[in-house]
């Protein structure tokens, strides 16, 4: 769409009640709006079909299965639907809630290493959260990815995960179960899992194959298969091993390469059973706040590109510091602000042999009287002894 349409949305009244104040994004399906609720001044997203594809009774289905899919769910970590209707001309669209930050292919793309492994493994077990309240419902995301996964800031200032697009979501129960037709690939080759590409049967286990590729390239900065093409991509997930985790990280711990190695196993019975298995064995790794089962609150740091990090001066490495000060956004403390960790030195004595000063001699002033000389007892000469008259 060119710039001259998306002008044609500004200033237009969706619904009578969602003023249009700009475009937020354009795509193949077609495009999401930024608007605010007349009445209660609120902004809102709100996900606008093609008008080409709104004679595709399947591509209505399917935003429909979106918000329905959505609104069974409570999860912070899901994007929350607010309304669903169609326009004058028929084109359905769906009004979501407005979210300010960053999704993670913008963050990668913004990035030329990979997260800390606190950073990658709070994003990873907020997604398990909204994977264990999905899955718990029968609802299977299929395409998990990276611009699926959307850091949004709070009015607070808390950041919080979420995942969005359940518009190929597939439900196990109820009638929506049959809408796609057996044989269709639906999602992005790259992060599908090996039964989603042959088209079998899916269950949860799908969703944590996706879960592993997307850990692994926050980990490493690079797919774990080769990327080149639908063809292509497709043969290397079902057929090449995935690429070796610790080579493009040796620092990361064995058992946490171990986890995210099994999320890409081949066969989905060698898998974590479910998403509240994946959760458990990252929580070692993550940060402090997520073990004690409290919602942890995203880092700054994860949201800035690799060039706009601040570089540490001397201090510590970042990976001594405490989790949850790394969760924060702390920085190592400056050399002059450190606590000493060992006492100072005592000062080199001096071998010079120490003597009694003398006392200087008396100042004698030219009005003051000199001092009387010190006087000297002499003691008397005592009587001659009388001597007895001789007989």
């Amino acid at each position: 769409m060119s710039r001259q349409a998306d002008s044609g949305w500004t200033d237009r009244v969706i619904g009578g009640k969602y003023a249009v104040e700009g475009v937020l994004g354009r795509g193949g399906m077609g495009m999401v709006l930024k608007a605010r609720h007349l009445r209660l001044d609120e902004l809102v997203a709100i996900k606008v079909l093609h008008p080409s594809l709104a004679s595709d009774s399947a591509m209505a289905a399917r935003m429909l299965r979106e918000a329905r899919a959505t609104l069974r769910l409570s999860s912070e970590h899901v994007v929350r639907v607010m309304d669903v209707d169609t326009l004058e001309s028929g084109v359905p669209y769906l009004v979501l809630e407005y979210l300010e930050g960053i999704d993670l292919a913008s963050l990668l793309r913004r990035r030329d290493d990979g997260l800390p492994v606190e950073q990658a493994v709070a994003l990873a077990e907020q997604a398990c959260r909204a994977l264990i309240e999905a899955h718990a419902l029968g609802i299977i995301h299929r395409d998990l990815k990276p611009a699926n996964l959307f850091i949004a800031t709070r009015p607070d200032g808390r950041r919080v995960l979420k995942l969005l697009d359940f518009g190929i979501s597939k439900i196990s129960t109820g009638r929506e179960a049959s809408i796609t037709r057996s044989g269709d690939i639906l999602g992005s080759p790259r992060y599908m899992s090996p039964e989603q590409i042959r088209s079998q049967p899916l269950d949860g286990r799908a969703d944590l194959w996706s879960l592993g590729v997307v850990l692994f390239e926050l980990l490493a900065h690079k797919p774990p298969f080769r990327v080149d093409g639908f063809a292509v991509t497709c043969r290397s997930v079902l057929h090449d091993p995935p690429a070796s985790l610790a080579e493009a990280r040796p620092d990361l711990p064995p058992p946490l390469i171990a986890t995210v190695e099994r999320c890409l196993r081949k066969n989905p019975e060698e898998r974590f059973p479910d998403a509240a298995s994946l959760l458990d064995a990252l929580a070692p790794f993550g940060p402090l706040a997520a073990r004690t089962g409290s919602q942890a609150t995203l880092p700054d740091p994860v949201l800035a590109p690799t060039s706009a990090r601040p570089r540490p001066r001397a201090g510590p490495p970042a990976h001594s510091l405490h989790p949850l000060l790394i969760l924060q956004g702390a920085t190592p403390l400056r050399a002059a602000h450190r606590p000493r960790l060992t006492p100072p030195l005592p000062r080199r004595l001096s071998c010079t042999p120490w003597r009694r000063p003398r006392a200087p001699p008396p100042r004698l002033s030219s009005t003051s009287t000199p001092a009387p000389p010190p006087t000297t007892r002499t003691k008397p000469p005592s009587a001659p002894a009388e001597r007895a008259p001789s007989s």
